[in-house]
């Protein structure tokens, strides 16, 4: 079965900053974004401020690693300062797509699960079962 995988964090509030959420943190965001903007290719509006950490890793990489990997750029005292931080909202996103009529196996381990705890993330995860093959063409 062919699957890819995306992964990233948000940190989002819908009072503080931008640069006062990116000051939580000692690692500049991949992407960040101001209430009352359009998500892209939506035309949807964002409720609130916010910055992005993404995964760069492949897309065929399992999901618990690339929990991982976004969660490891943070240093200790990153972590700390956003398992204690007020008036934001933290989120793990995957996104899974599956080149087959079947819907792919999630598994996440019970210490990747701990560590998004410690930082007071949750966790979506949005699954599109797309069937046939995937074009590399595209």
């Amino acid at each position: 079965m062919k699957t890819q995988a995306f992964a990233w964090l948000t940190i989002e509030s819908g009072i503080k900053s931008c640069p006062q959420i990116a000051a939580l943190v000692s690692v500049a965001p991949d992407r960040q974004w101001r209430q009352g903007s359009c998500i892209p290719l939506t035309g949807v509006m964002r409720h609130a401020n916010g910055i992005r950490f993404d995964s760069h890793l492949g897309e065929e990489v399992d999901i618990n690693e690339h929990i991982c990997n976004v969660i490891a750029r943070f240093s200790s005292d990153d972590r700390k300062s956003l398992a204690t931080a007020d008036l934001v909202t933290i989120e793990f996103h995957l996104a899974i797509y599956s080149y087959s009529d079947v819907q792919p196996v999630i598994n996440i381990q019970p210490d990747v699960i701990a560590l998004l705890g410690s930082i007071g993330s949750g966790l979506d995860v949005d699954t599109y079962v797309l069937g046939g093959e995937m074009n590399h063409d595209s």
